[in-house]
């Protein structure tokens, strides 16, 4: 009788080691493939991402000193505000179906556009300085690589 429970509680003791190990290997086998499928998304690059303030601060930075101080921080926000909206306008289904190209970095229409916006608002700034702020307008889009291959004049016309 003594015997016979002693290996009864064995077989115990030896079936809660096997399910502990059994429970004990799953659950590492859980979390192996869970950082698996993790590493994977990481290795995947993200999508370029124009973030406004990003633009506003790349612009300010690139500028020639006296640009950044006639327009100041307001101003390269306003300027890169109107761009970004006039592009978008361009950008839309109507204006691809009317043939017009969307060019970024101070074409010509673009700076007459935000001129004119801001010129209704009486607030003033030269053409050549909205030109520059959409030049590193256009540098921070090459940066985060959104910018397709560059536009001849001629191509514009």
């Amino acid at each position: 009788m003594l015997r016979e429970s002693f290996i009864v509680w064995m077989m115990s003791a030896f079936a809660i080691v096997a399910v502990s190990a059994l429970l004990g290997g799953l659950f590492l086998l859980i979390v192996g493939v869970m950082a698996w499928q993790e590493a994977g998304r990481r290795r995947r690059p993200h999508e370029p991402a124009y973030v406004i303030t990003d633009a506003i601060r790349f612009a300010g930075e690139g500028l020639d000193p006296e640009v950044r101080e006639r327009l100041g921080p307001v101003g390269i926000k306003r300027i890169i505000e109107w761009s970004t909206f006039y592009l978008q306008g361009l950008a839309d289904k109507a204006a691809a179906r009317s043939g017009i190209t969307v060019v970024a970095g101070g074409e010509y229409h673009a700076v007459e556009f935000i001129h004119k916006e801001l010129a209704t608002r009486h607030i003033e700034y030269s053409k050549a300085d909205i030109r520059a702020v959409l030049s590193q307008e256009a540098a921070y889009l090459v940066s985060i690589g959104v910018v397709g291959d560059p536009v001849s004049e001629a191509e514009l016309a």
